[in-house]
């Protein structure tokens, strides 16, 4: 919890650290906007004061008639003015300049209230009192914003050309601060990623101890280690197991050849009763499968461990399955009617070739058969079919006997255990699946090989 802890308020300190870059630059942004808008001229040439200094050096005649307004008009022109009047104290136009047509000649206290501060006829203006007089400047249509404060049209939209281009600058440069945290700590992700795939293939991993994941990477290290550690302690077991299962039934092999030697020698002796010759059979018989059955155990030892090389050549299934079927008829001897056996390969399977190890693939044929007649004491018929499907071999081996136990079948479809005694037919399936191929119970009488 702890290392999540740290990288989690790492993380928490980078992002913060955006964050306030981030607005740190929006903050100098906006004061270098305000900064740059208090220096510059709200009006041209000098604003209000100078339409006030212009108004102020307005001359009246003794009838209140202006007497300079030509070098009025020109001044109030050099403001960037468009139009100018004043207005006597009741409202009326004593004098103009330029003045639009459609304007009227009176003015209310509610009109002069509203244009003052405002627009007249949307014109932007600047009023200015004089004494009971009013003098009032009107500028070009959208040249200026007259609201709460005054400001070009233009002026604006420089400001807010330059506040949403920074701003979005700013949110650029911290995608793109925010994308490359995101990306090397992704490279770092990667790295541990991939060392859990390798540890889960069994594959040796050693990662360098950086800053952010060192914590991480050594755990991973040391996982590494014991399971390798793990794996060669488990692979000396397997070695030695095996190695003691191969001694046992080499050991086994010579007092059960003479136990087969005199029971076969009895059963052969002149003068010996039948009763005798017969437990003499029995013991022959039951050594044979002793035999098998320590083959088998040995095999399928060194199969489970990968110690059994293939012996790979070009082999014929079909002549193979005719092998198999030939020896169990061979083994029945005089019993052999009570086990009819139907071979039925068609044309393609017969002229299939496999890349395979035609002994061990003999062997676990010999064995599906075996336990055919094994576990039918009273007889069956046994059918074994040989066909391509999918582009793959399949032989299929069923009886007409009492059938297989679903625990059986779901065992070897499974891969499961089973408390029954399936040495035979786990053999079966590990010789198939050392070739690539699998084995499957489909009915309750029929065993099915793909290869």
């Amino acid at each position: 919890m702890k290392i999540l802890m740290k990288i989690y308020f790492k993380y928490f300190a980078m992002s913060l650290a955006v964050a306030l870059l981030f607005l740190a630059v929006e903050l100098g942004i906006t004061f270098q906007l305000g900064q740059h808008w208090g220096e510059v001229e709200r009006f041209p040439v000098g604003g209000s004061q100078a339409v006030g200094e212009i108004a102020e050096s307005i001359k009246l005649d003794e009838d209140g008639q202006v007497c300079n307004g030509a070098e009025t008009a020109e001044a109030i022109r050099a403001t960037g003015a468009e139009w100018a009047m004043l207005l006597s104290g009741e409202g009326e136009v004593v004098w103009e300049e330029n003045l639009p047509d459609g304007f009227a000649r009176r003015y209310f206290a509610g009109e002069i209230a509203a244009f003052s501060r405002w627009y007249l006829e949307d014109y932007p203006v600047i009023v200015w009192k004089l004494g009971e007089r009013l003098f009032v400047a009107g500028y070009p249509e959208g040249s200026f914003m007259r609201y709460n404060s005054l400001m070009r049209i233009s002026e604006f939209h420089y400001y807010a050309k330059t506040f949403f281009l920074c701003l979005g600058g700013a949110a650029l440069l911290a995608l793109v601060l925010i994308l490359l945290m995101g990306f090397l700590y992704y490279r770092k992700m990667r790295a541990l990623i991939q060392a859990i795939i390798g540890l889960s293939r069994g594959e040796d991993v050693a990662l360098s101890r950086g800053e952010s994941f060192g914590e991480v990477a050594g755990y991973i290290n040391e996982t590494s280690r014991k399971l390798k550690e793990q794996q060669e302690m488990l692979k000396k077991r397997d070695e030695s197991r095996t190695e003691w299962i191969s001694g046992v039934s080499h050991d086994i092999r010579t007092p059960l050849a003479i136990v087969m030697g005199n029971a076969e020698l009895i059963e052969e002796r002149e003068g010996v009763d039948a009763q005798a010759r017969k437990a003499a059979g029995m013991i022959k018989e039951q050594s044979l499968r002793i035999r098998s059955l320590i083959e088998d155990l040995n095999l399928t030892s060194k199969l489970a461990y990968h110690m059994q090389p293939l012996r790979l050549r070009e082999v014929s299934l079909a002549a193979l399955v005719r092998q198999a079927a030939a020896a169990c008829v061979n083994q029945l001897g005089s019993g052999e009617e009570r086990y009819p056996i139907e071979i039925s390969l068609t044309e393609e399977f017969q002229k299939k070739r496999l890349q395979a190890d035609g002994h061990l693939l003999l062997r676990a044929l010999e064995n599906v058969i075996g336990n055919a007649v094994r576990h039918n004491p009273q007889g069956c018929r046994i059918q074994i079919r040989g066909f391509l499907e999918e582009g793959r071999c399949r032989i299929a081996v069923s009886d007409s006997g009492r059938g297989i136990p679903p625990e059986v079948a779901a065992c070897v479809n499974e891969n499961g255990e089973s408390t029954r005694h399936i040495m035979g037919l786990r053999l079966v399936c590990q010789i198939v699946q050392a070739h690539g191929g699998w084995v499957r119970i489909t009915l309750p009488s029929e065993v099915l090989l793909a290869l």
